[in-house]
């Protein structure tokens, strides 16, 4: 499974709706495909464990496959440095109550 394959599967999974109930709640509404987590654990679990994927998919920018790039990433060659990127990354616009 390769990232531009991922990227497919995650638009082909797209739900403009949950896209606007997770802005409500303050959750970035930007380069966001609103896809479930349940979806995302599935697609993490086909992938496996894959480093180079997880920076990959980081790096599309895409919300969604942030969230995928934090399932797959080998924990034992994450840094402090890149969860604090990551954490960082994570943006809410609004309040959040």
């Amino acid at each position: 499974m390769d990232c531009d394959e991922i990227l497919k599967q995650l638009k082909a999974l797209a739900n403009p709706e949950a896209v606007k109930g997770m802005a409500k709640y303050g959750i970035n509404p930007d380069h966001n495909y609103g896809v479930s987590i349940p979806a995302l654990r599935k697609i993490a679990k086909d992938a496996g464990r894959d480093r180079v994927l997880a920076q990959q998919l980081w790096c599309s920018g895409i919300h969604d496959a942030r969230i995928l790039a934090s399932m797959i990433d080998d924990p034992k060659w994450v840094t402090e440095d890149q969860m604090e990127t990551y954490g960082g990354r994570f943006r809410f616009v609004g309040r959040v109550r």
